[in-house]
């Protein structure tokens, strides 16, 4: 039975299989997406790099 995603869910992103083809769905449609430019990877990118800062940015958004 596959999973159902209903709006008030969060969705999970795997990142870790080998050659996958990741899609981001958006209000303009559904379209692929490079792993560097999806907003989780993105985040995660940014918070390992500088964490106090993006946190600051962050609350300030």
């Amino acid at each position: 039975m596959p999973h159902q995603i209903h709006a008030s869910e969060t969705t999970q992103v795997i990142m870790v299989v080998p050659a996958v083809r990741l899609l981001s769905v958006t209000r303009a449609g559904i379209g692929p997406v490079a792993l560097e430019d999806e907003d989780h990877f993105r985040l995660h990118r940014e918070f390992t790099i500088d964490p106090l800062g993006t946190m600051q940015a962050m609350r300030t958004e």
